[in-house]
């Protein structure tokens, strides 16, 4: 079993012109000028960084600060834009060079872990553009979700584990 850490610098390897995190909060922002809830985000916590402030958001999410409701719905529309954000890195579309290809297929086998510090889900794409990573369990568990069954996927040979969450290629509109 080997164990990789994967951070930004590989989704930015794959697609030069992905965002780090300082930049993310702007290229939110800057996809629904008059309603972000990046924007909100940002303002709210004073920081671009977006990980220092989803931090601070989910600590007071937990605490049960005043307003958290409304804590909770920024929450999820920001999860909703991210969703939205990476859904345009298809993994066949990602996967065009041929060194990424054989990076996946050489470097990755059965019973690896993998600690990934992105939002995006572009290396669990290729991993399962590559039938190296499934959604039924290939977070450790079986992502519950509502419109897919466990026996839809076949077990993941490879885990993921997003110690800073997920933004996932489907979302869920928030109504």
């Amino acid at each position: 079993m080997n164990i990789f850490i994967i951070g930004a610098g590989f989704t930015r390897a794959v697609i030069p012109t992905s965002p780090l995190n300082s930049d993310l909060i702007d290229t939110l922002a800057s996809r629904k000028p008059n309603d972000s809830a990046a924007t909100l985000l940002r303002d709210q916590y004073k920081t671009d960084d977006i990980e220092i402030a989803l931090t601070r958001l989910d600590c007071d999410i937990a605490q049960r600060a005043a307003g958290s409701g409304e804590k909770i719905l920024l929450r999820q529309r920001v999860e909703a834009e991210l969703g939205d954000y990476f859904s345009s890195f298809s993994a066949s579309k990602v996967a065009q060079p041929i060194w990424l290809l054989q990076f996946v297929d050489d470097a990755f086998s059965s019973g690896d872990v993998v600690i990934s510090l992105n939002y995006d889900c572009v290396l669990e794409g290729l991993l399962d553009y590559r039938y190296k990573w499934s959604p039924r369990d290939g977070y450790g568990s079986y992502f519950n979700h509502p419109l897919v069954s466990k026996n839809d996927f076949a077990s993941s040979p490879v885990t993921v584990l997003k110690i800073h969450g997920s933004a996932s290629f489907t979302n869920t509109p928030i109504q």
